[in-house]
């Protein structure tokens, strides 16, 4: 008799906490979809973005081909320049040759 008791007890016990896991196994899973439809959300605002940036390069590129290929305005100001310097020296010692 003790030990039907004590097997009932043990399957009440077992079945209470099985409900219990499924609840907490079941709110787990409910924001893990929460958590990756909000990833999903962030990557296609990425996109979006990434596809604007590759539409004003697109257009700077044209922008750039249609003024010359390159000779944009940014550097018609510039000026490049250099030196080149010459020097010559004399020697005229009191002994031997002199030299320059």
């Amino acid at each position: 008799m003790k030990k039907t008791i004590l097997a009932a007890a043990l399957t009440a016990a077992l079945a209470g906490s099985g409900s219990a896991f499924a609840a907490s196994f079941e709110d787990e899973l409910a924001a893990i979809k929460a958590r990756l439809n909000q990833l999903e959300q962030q990557v296609k605002a990425q996109n979006q973005v990434i596809r604007e940036k590759d539409r004003e390069i697109a257009e700077l590129r044209q922008t750039t081909e249609q003024n010359g290929g390159g000779t944009g305005e940014w550097f018609s100001g510039i000026e490049i320049g250099g030196v080149v310097e010459v020097e010559a020296g004399w020697s005229d010692p009191y002994e031997g040759d002199n030299t320059s």
